[in-house]
């Protein structure tokens, strides 16, 4: 290993800016170098974990290490760094910012085998006597106009505050309709939920397995969902499954029923679909996160604001893929319904909707994959479910857990995915 100081490794400890005292060695003795060492002795490693001030710190140790003469190679290290580092003569400098636990850590210092350091890069001088901390102006980006920022920010938009007095209004004058929209969401969640739990588990995984084939016409996917849902049960997962069935069936009906009548409307009025368009775009970009806390806020913990937040991010898939199968009718099979005389209403009926059938299907599938995407979120907020232990194995870093649930996960969604998703081509349905 190559060593910018010979026989002992230096580590750079203390509060912010403070470096090692190799920036001392280095005004005070600019006469030793790479010169006096061998060719292995020719690269000096760091290592940075800190911020910007700790960036600083490394610029400067590679400046001062590449005017000796030595090749400074600065990294990042991915797990965390003690004394032992240096010691080992995996480092040969170290900078950082002060931390807990490495301040905490004085065992290898003591026996005089690291260096540590508390200079400050006050006072510190390069080789050719120039204050360090001038250098580092010199070479500082150049800032942005402080006016400039100082002048906007100052007349900054209220529109978190608005938001807030918002939230804060419906909250105080509409307690009661949002009451009714809770205990409307947890009947139905708790009758199908208690339908689930009162079916055996043999009996549901049959059930499943023959809708499966009945859909599929295919005893390879018959035999997978049978095989994935007794694995499930296998795994100690099957009451957390039946719970997150619930939260996406819930979720998925909801957004269907609304979904499709409001594609088709958008269908049929374009200037509505142009207003819709960025409240859609809106609806699937803006982090979960973001329309979970006004849920929270409105609904309370527990099943609702995590079903509401479901609902909201599931929704423009059915409203944008209905308004695609609808709009993509061809003229030829509207005018010939016309022809015929057939009302507008017979036109949708027996016309337009089993033109657009397979691209609404589409949306319902895509629907179902969203909420059972919000499962682990959903959990965040008292949904319970497969996001339950999720939740729990990263708060606890249990990663037999994690995977085992991350598993169950993936075997609902091609369940799911299977019954849910049309036939291809050429397959039978």
């Amino acid at each position: 290993m190559s060593a910018a100081l010979p026989r002992r490794s230096t580590l750079v400890r203390g509060g912010r800016r403070r470096v090692v005292a190799l920036f001392l060695s280095v005004a005070l003795v600019p006469t030793v170098g790479a010169a006096a060492d061998g060719p292995a002795c020719g690269t000096c490693r760091l290592a940075d974990l800190g911020g910007a001030d700790t960036a600083t710190a490394s610029a400067v140790s590679g400046h001062l290490v590449r005017k000796l003469g030595y090749r400074p190679a600065t990294t990042a290290p991915s797990l965390p760094a003690t004394d032992a580092a240096p010691k080992n003569r995996d480092l040969d400098v170290f900078v950082d910012d002060g931390t807990p636990p490495l301040r905490a850590d004085p065992s290898h210092v003591g026996d005089h085998s690291v260096a540590a350091s508390g200079a400050k890069l006050a006072g510190v001088t390069t080789v050719d006597s120039a204050p360090a901390a001038a250098m580092l102006e010199a070479h500082a980006p150049p800032q942005p106009v402080a006016a400039f920022e100082r002048w906007v920010t100052t007349h900054k938009i209220p529109v978190g505050d608005a938001v807030t007095l918002a939230v804060e209004y419906v909250k105080r004058h509409f307690t009661g309709f949002f009451d009714g929209i809770s205990r409307a969401v947890r009947v139905s969640t708790d009758l199908v939920q208690a339908l689930f739990e009162a079916t055996p588990a043999p009996a549901l995984i049959a059930a499943v397995a023959l809708i499966a084939f009945w859909v599929r016409r295919s005893w390879p996917v018959t035999l997978f969902v049978a095989a994935a849902l007794l694995l499930i049960v296998n795994q100690g997962y099957w009451a957390a499954t039946l719970e997150t069935t619930t939260l996406v069936l819930v979720a998925a009906s909801v957004s269907t029923l609304v979904g499709v009548p409001l594609g088709i409307l958008a269908a049929r009025r374009p200037r509505l679909y142009a207003v819709m368009r960025p409240v859609l775009d809106l609806m699937q970009t803006l982090p979960t996160f973001v329309y979970l806390t006004p849920t929270l806020v409105l609904f309370g913990l527990g099943v609702v604001p995590g079903l509401i937040s479901t609902i909201i991010f599931a929704l423009p898939a059915p409203i944008r893929l209905t308004h695609l199968g609808i709009s993509s009718v061809p003229k030829a099979l509207t005018e010939a319904g016309e022809a015929f005389g057939a009302t507008r209403l017979q036109l949708l009926v027996k016309v337009e909707l089993p033109s657009a059938m397979p691209t609404i299907v589409a949306g319902i599938t895509q629907c179902i994959m969203l909420s059972l995407s919000m499962v682990v979120i959903a959990a965040l907020v008292g949904a319970g479910g497969l996001g339950v232990p999720v939740v729990r194995a990263l708060n606890t870093v249990q990663v037999g857990m994690g995977f085992e649930a991350g598993i169950a996960i993936v075997l609902l969604a091609i369940i799911l995915d299977r019954i849910a998703r049309p036939a291809d081509q050429g397959e039978p349905n």
